[in-house]
Formats: C-alpha cells, structure tokens, sequence
C-alpha cells in the first residue's frame, strides 16, 4: 500500500513544493547558492534561481510508515528534475535503485512535456546524499540514472547529477476521517482512509507553509472521477471564508491529464469546529478550465490533523 502511496506522493508534493519555493525565494528564506545541475544526454542543465529545493515526507497510512525524499529542480524554460526515494533517516548515504523499485528520479522536458523516468524497465537511480546541514536545514549530494519514456520507446542518461545546498522542509502525509461532497448535482459520495472502494482521503501538512491539505481521490470509472482539494491554515478559526479571496483558504479539481487545468471561480469554506487538533466544516465551490465547469456542493469534511 505504501508503494502506491508513494506513486501519489508525486503528484501531492510536486506542487506544493513549487509554491514553498516561490514562497520561501520572495521571503529571502532560499539558500542562495542552492542548486540542481546535470548533464542530460550530453547536454548541462542547471536549476534557476530559486528553482531548487527538496521535502522530507513523512507517509503514515493504514498501519504502514515510510520517510520519502523528494529534490526537485527546475530550469527557466520550465524542465525539470525530480528526485524521489525512501530514506530511513535523513543522513549520508548511498542509494540504488533498478527498473520499478520505488525510487525514482525524472526528466521532464519543457514544451511538449516529455517525461523520462528511472520508474520503467531497464530505468536505473543511483543517488548519495554527501553532505546534511540540520541547523541551515540543507542538503547535498550527487545522482546519476538511465531513464525511459512513458512508451518505452526511447530513453536517456543523466550523468554529473549535483544537488547543493539544497533548502529543505518536513511534511506529513496521513489519511483519517472524511470528505463528502456532489458532483454537478449528482450523488454524493465520500472519501475516507478506506481505500477498497476507490474513494480515499489523504491529508498532508507542511512545516514551511503551516497549511492542512485534504486531498479527496474518486479513482472510481464514472463522472465523478477526480482529485478533490481543499487547503486551510492550520490555525483556522470558526468562520466562513471566501476561496477565491481569503488569504490560506483555496480549493482545486484535478481530473486527466490531457485536460486543461480548473480554476476556482467561486466558492467558500465554513469552519464549523476547530478544537485541539479536530478540524470539521463545509464547503462548496465552481471551478473551471475554459471549456467545462464544476460545480462542487454539500460539501463536508471532519479529520483530525498532526
């Protein structure tokens, strides 16, 4: 099961760490001279300004526990290198992986989005973690790989892999409680920590922007398939909040990949009960991406955070 997670760990932390990123870069919080360089099939690639930084995960789920660190890399033109792989502590070491072991390393190129992955056949990581500054909170090493297309059709080397003083934060991914919402009027369906229906909640919460995330999968072959996102402060107060314009409260939709992104056009979030750690309230919202809309309702959640 962790390994499964561990494939949605990706897609989770990816876009979280990308807005720490931005977010820590405009605080003068990025390490200046961190940095993620490589060679790519011969040619240098090197990480912007600021477009280096890297999260330890902590994954509880279903009985299960594994620490997850992922370093990712981006380029002006917007290609990127990701790192991903279990640890079991955050210190100096060396790490192999082969074919489909849970480690991963990936180039995605920029424009037509071209990814290439450790994650396939005949794929190959190799990474060491040289150096561990707990008190700068930063880390370096050194990678290499062979990586493969989606299609295993074609593949690359990455040699020279350097990450540098690389800032990194801690986050928790867990699952508990529930998330309930309608689709476009349909019916209603839940989301929760039992994952044998297809309909799982996963929570995440991050050191650096001190948020809740509650991330609801309908895996389920019908209309209402998607990923179902809503972000609160950890400090939320009793109260009704505008998604669009409050400052820490968002939401999102995440359907295929070959559809354009949603964009929340509408919507709030009441915050019904914050007591200890217990976190319950309702929402609903519309999101759009140009040619569809989405309109969420009678939505609920009740989950209890870290």
């Amino acid at each position: 099961m962790i390994k499964k997670i561990l494939g949605l760990l990706s897609l989770v932390v990816i876009s979280t760490t990308l807005s720490c990123s931005s977010d820590s870069d405009s605080d003068n919080n990025q390490t200046p001279t961190s940095s993620v360089t490589a060679t790519v099939d011969g040619q240098s690639w090197a990480s912007m300004t600021g477009g280096a930084i890297a999260n330890v995960t902590q994954i509880d789920n279903m009985g299960e526990s594994r620490t997850v660190l992922q370093i990712i890399g981006t380029k002006m033109d917007m290609s990127s290198i990701t790192l991903q792989f279990p640890i079991d502590n955050l210190s100096v070491g060396t790490y192999t992986f082969n074919n489909d072991e849970i480690g991963l390393l990936t180039y995605a190129t920029a424009g037509n989005g071209t990814a290439y992955t450790s994650f396939e056949e005949t794929g190959s990581l190799t990474v060491s973690i040289t150096q561990v500054n707990t008190t700068a909170r930063t880390i370096s090493g050194t990678f290499s790989g062979t990586l493969v297309d989606f299609d295993n059709t074609s593949s690359i080397t990455l040699t020279n892999g350097a990450f540098n003083s690389v800032s990194y934060m801690n986050t928790g991914l867990y699952s508990n409680g529930t998330m309930s919402l309608t689709r476009n009027g349909g019916t209603s369906f839940t989301m929760d920590n039992d994952q044998s229906d297809a309909k799982y909640l996963m929570i995440s919460q991050n050191s650096m922007t001190q948020m809740v995330s509650l991330m609801g999968y309908n895996s389920t072959l019908t209309s209402d398939f998607g990923v179902y996102n809503l972000n609160l402060p950890e400090t939320a107060t009793e109260g009704t909040y505008d998604l669009t314009a409050d400052e820490g409260f968002s939401a999102g939709i995440g359907n295929s990949d070959n559809q354009a992104e949603f964009n929340v056009t509408s919507g709030s979030v009441t915050v019904t009960s914050h007591h200890g750690n217990h976190l319950a309230g309702t929402f609903s919202f519309t999101a759009s991406n140009g040619t569809e809309t989405v309109t969420i309702s009678n939505g609920s959640f009740s989950i209890t955070h870290n």
